[in-house]
């Protein structure tokens, strides 16, 4: 087999190849370019042999990390530090184009929010993404399938997008009743 990266509590990112080594990224209070702190809780590969991790703690110092693989170089982006500062990411995959798009919680005045963003590869910046999804839903987790149709699994049920559509439909689940979709195969 090849390589395999695991998310740890108390080790940060865990990288396993086909030799019996451990590459370890860990937060570093001293190092801005470590990985942020807490518990490394979505791993997410892009295109050009690099990662997208996300760490998650009831700390600010928390957020989403790009990580070159062929370099060992860490670009984090903690939630703080992001505009709109972000309180946590709960859902992240690869879009179309190569970027990664999170859903994330962020306050506004006394309301918490979810949000959909995506991180641009080149330059490395977030962007607010409006339209694509609703803000309403929890997106658990997301898989595009092998004719490209793209699911979201959510609280409230299950979303699909046909390729090349533009509009989301509900084929399991209705507004206001609770489904919890975790995953989708």
């Amino acid at each position: 087999f090849g390589n395999v990266r695991a998310g740890s509590i108390d080790q940060g990112l865990l990288k396993y190849e086909d030799k019996p080594q451990f590459k370890s990224f860990i937060y570093k209070v001293d190092d801005p370019n470590s990985i942020t702190t807490g518990w490394a809780s979505m791993i997410q590969e892009s295109d050009g042999g690099s990662l997208w991790v996300t760490t998650g703690s009831p700390n600010q110092y928390s957020g989403v990390n790009h990580i070159d693989l062929k370099t060992g170089t860490v670009k984090p982006f903690r939630f703080r530090d992001l505009k709109p500062v972000l309180t946590g990411v709960v859902s992240m995959w690869k879009n179309e184009t190569g970027n990664i798009n999170i859903q994330a919680g962020l306050v506004e005045g006394d309301q918490y929010l979810r949000k959909f963003f995506s991180f641009s590869k080149s330059p490395l910046e977030l962007k607010l993404v409006t339209g694509e999804y609703p803000d309403s839903i929890y997106v658990s987790n997301h898989l595009k399938d092998s004719q490209g149709t793209e699911w979201l699994s959510s609280f409230v049920g299950l979303y699909r997008r046909e390729k090349g559509g533009k509009d989301l439909d509900q084929p399991f689940g209705r507004p206001g009743e609770d489904k919890n979709l975790r995953k989708g195969y």
